[in-house]
């Protein structure tokens, strides 16, 4: 019988047997930071119905796993010690996951806990958090991560449920203040991105920055999380707590350092603001990668407003169409550059990296002398390099028709003759266009703002997710724009370069995801001074997201 371990036990800071936030609440405890008591099922415990839930997922999907996990046989001796703790450590309890993969943010927010669970509830509550590991969720997650689902470990940390007054989550910031995000009550659904609470910085004084928060909590609650989190920092390294205020002491609820991924400059000029770049960057979003550049951009850039239309059926004979592509392209670069193939397409790479550049006006200007090509060539040209990536796409040769661009000419054809040039990227980091077309829509687009959260800056494509649990497709470097930051749009992270909401708060969990991953999030953004979610919905539309000044830009595609 797996034993259950106490937080003050020298074994709960191991995250391999009770999961990271059970350890490093035990780490907390033992540092004298203010954790409840509590006792953890280890991961041991939960093995039996994470492997039976495993192969039933084999044989009947998300349903059949948690259906099984929800039957599961619970150690009856196990049941009787968890009951025994219980009168000990106060009723009622609160039921938490506590997995080993929660130590980075990729995870958080992944699986379920329970609260207002007494002895009599206590087969159930395991039995779910167990099941959780296998909701549609969490599954969208062991895809995008590459995570066997049978792999999957799950301890579950049992404590006192508290009422408190308010809580929350509080960040230390790089400058010493501390940013706190609260909401009356439990912080239960702030941090699942229901609510959006108030917010306020609270510097090393004790100064609390923001009226509105004072009026509504007071200023006792903000001092003390941000006390509670400088603390926490110092002991544990930490930068981000969950915390909950009982009207005398804040309580540490969990902790964990923030992750954070590189972040993307900026190219900015005002020379950005010539109606030739933004054509540029909206081929270049369109055509991206090598092929992209290769095949298509240099000399699609002569034609204004060159945008043909989709709709390219699969090629029946790909590998004869790239070459018949690549062989009108090269006419087409000739035409445009009024050079040989080869020598054009050496001027284009020379006049493309100056117009990345910080001064990109020669390269407009150079553009702006190229020798328009004959539209139904260029369009022809575009249809059958389409055709061949719908069919690579098809095959399940790459993972969506836009990866085809991103290949080089080598690697394309080498997916047309079946050979495996290696396991796809399920997250592709920003192309080297991509900092072009941020610039670029920030000058030309529409402008609004909300609460920076995840900095950097990222452009792309937008994609308005209405029901993060019945998304659109989301492919490689789309900007998500929503309304709540739930935690179901987590996976979806993994293909975007930016996220907006028009709600929500820096609290949420999905927050962690986001930061962990790189991708530069703005909330509560007024979107009706770029049309609204429901025009952005049905119209092509581009967007840059600045996560460092909260700034949204938007301008058609």
């Amino acid at each position: 019988m797996p034993v259950l371990i106490d937080l003050d036990d020298a074994r709960a800071q191991d995250a391999r047997a009770v999961g990271a936030k059970a350890a490093r609440l035990a780490q907390a405890r033992r540092r004298g930071l203010p954790v409840l008591p509590g006792v953890v099922v280890p991961v041991d415990a939960g093995r039996p119905a994470i492997a039976g839930a495993a192969a039933a997922l084999e044989r009947g999907g998300s349903g059949a796993a948690r259906l099984t996990a929800m039957e599961v046989e619970v150690d009856e001796a196990l049941l009787a010690a968890l009951s025994q703790e219980s009168r000990r450590l106060g009723l009622p309890l609160v039921v938490r996951s506590s997995s080993p993969l929660e130590s980075g943010g990729v995870w958080a927010g992944a699986f379920s806990s329970f609260e207002g669970v007494g002895p009599a509830d206590l087969r159930t509550a395991l039995r779910g958090v167990w099941a959780s590991a296998f909701t549609v969720h969490a599954l969208e997650r062991c895809e995008t991560t590459g995570t066997d689902p049978a792999s999957l470990e799950l301890a579950v940390l049992v404590q006192p449920q508290v009422e408190p007054v308010c809580g929350g989550s509080a960040r230390v910031l790089g400058d010493g203040t501390v940013a706190v995000h609260a909401t009356k009550g439990s912080p239960r659904d702030l941090m699942g991105g229901w609510e959006v609470g108030v917010r306020a910085r609270v510097s090393a004084d004790g100064h609390v920055d923001d009226a509105e928060a004072v009026a509504t909590l007071g200023s006792e609650p903000f001092r003390a999380a941000a006390d509670l989190a400088r603390r926490v920092t110092t002991l544990l390294g930490d930068d981000l707590i969950e915390w909950a205020w009982t009207g005398e002491d804040a309580l540490l609820l969990q902790t964990s350092a923030l992750a954070t991924a590189p972040i993307t400059e900026a190219t900015a000029s005002p020379d950005l603001a010539h109606p030739l770049a933004l054509q540029v960057a909206r081929l270049a979003q369109r055509f991206p990668g090598p092929l992209g550049e290769g095949l298509v951009l240099p000399w699609a850039v002569s034609v204004p407003g060159f945008s043909p239309a989709s709709g390219a059926t699969p090629a029946t004979a790909p590998d004869a169409d790239l070459a018949a592509a690549a062989a009108a392209s090269a006419e087409l670069l000739k035409h445009a550059w009024q050079e040989r193939p080869e020598r054009a397409r050496e001027a284009a790479k020379r006049v493309f990296a100056e117009l990345r550049g910080p001064d990109p006006g020669p390269a407009l200007a150079r553009l702006a002398g190229l020798r328009p090509v004959d539209v139904a060539q260029g369009e022809r040209v575009v249809a059958l390099l389409e055709g061949v990536a719908l069919t690579l796409a098809t095959l399940g040769r790459i993972r969506h028709p836009r990866r085809f661009w991103r290949r080089n000419r080598d690697a394309a054809e080498a997916s047309i003759r079946d050979f495996d040039p290696g396991e796809e990227p399920v997250r592709l980091g920003p192309d080297r266009w991509e900092p072009f077309v941020y610039g670029v829509v920030r000058a030309h687009g529409r402008v609004t703002s909300g609460v920076p959260v995840v900095p950097g800056v990222a452009a792309g494509r937008v994609v308005v997710v209405r029901n993060p649990h019945d998304p659109p497709l989301v492919v490689d470097r789309d900007v998500i724009v929503t309304q709540r930051p739930l935690p179901a749009l987590s996976p979806l992270l993994w293909r975007a370069s930016g996220l907006v909401t028009t709600s929500g708060n820096p609290a949420a969990h999905l927050m962690e995801v986001a930061s962990s991953l790189g991708v530069p999030t703005v909330l509560g953004v007024d979107l009706e001074t770029v049309d609204g979610l429901g025009r952005l919905g049905t119209s092509a539309c581009l967007a840059a997201v600045d996560g460092d000044e909260g700034l949204v830009a938007i301008t058609e595609a």
